[in-house]
């Protein structure tokens, strides 16, 4: 799990523990209010947590209630940051994505530089693009979020961040 995903479910772990240790260090005469707004909150937050782990573990279907549409089970594939190694399936995040009916693209640089993700037919195919065409003291610009960065960033590649942001 990507490092600001992980921050995330754990900052929301940590507020449904709390609000439960709240709830059962409550007294017997605490206001019935109190606990019934005590009992609400933890159900949110837990409710939170829970639409948080679904989205970040990948196990939300595009299938919609009601739809005639038959469902196809899709089989996780596995996304790696563009900052990692390169290795054979390093199971970074888990994400389900049926597969693309697009074709494989060519693997040269267009007229404006890099290629783009949606030229790619998967995400581990531009992931890959990057890594083998990407070298340090390259103008880069953040196509997404990631950690302190945000989409649109410009900086310099490097090859280690010493523990940096990786748009400099």
């Amino acid at each position: 799990i990507p490092g600001k995903q992980l921050f995330s479910l754990v900052k929301r772990y940590l507020c449904v523990t709390s609000l439960l240790d709240q709830l059962s260090t409550d007294r017997p005469d605490t206001d019935k209010m109190t606990r019934l707004r005590r009992q609400f909150d933890f159900s949110m937050a837990m409710g939170s947590l829970i639409c948080e782990l679904v989205r970040v573990m990948g196990w939300v279907s595009d299938r919609t209630p009601g739809a005639n549409i038959p469902y196809v089970e899709a089989q996780p594939r596995v996304v790696r940051s563009i900052f990692q190694p390169k290795a054979q399936n390093c199971p970074s995040v888990q994400v389900a994505a049926l597969p693309s009916a697009r074709p494989p693209a060519p693997k040269k640089k267009q007229e404006r530089g890099f290629m783009q993700p949606h030229d790619f037919p998967s995400r581990n195919a531009y992931v890959d693009y990057i890594q083998e065409n990407l070298k340090p003291g390259m103008t880069v610009k953040m196509l997404e979020d990631y950690d302190e960065i945000s989409t649109g960033d410009e900086g310099i590649f490097r090859q280690s961040n010493n523990g940096m942001p990786p748009v400099q």
